[in-house]
């Protein structure tokens, strides 16, 4: 599964905890339907500080997959 961050109002793509996904909502679903698979960020990495952006993406996606817990 892909997941990237989204903003409804500006109706565009954002870093994950940046939009208004609703993210416990979403891990919900996922334990719901049972999902147990790969999950992969699709986001850009920023070319002045790509080690550092990897991190953060990281992190967040941590944060996200601890909602569920």
């Amino acid at each position: 599964m892909h997941i990237k961050g989204f903003d409804v109002e500006r109706k565009a793509f954002t870093y994950l905890m940046e939009g208004t996904v609703d993210w416990p909502s979403v891990v919900s679903a996922l334990q719901e339907t049972g999902f147990d698979d790969y999950v992969t960020a699709e986001l850009p990495v920023d070319k002045a500080n790509p080690l550092g952006r990897l991190r953060e993406i990281s992190s967040d996606m941590d944060r996200i997959l601890a909602m569920g817990s």
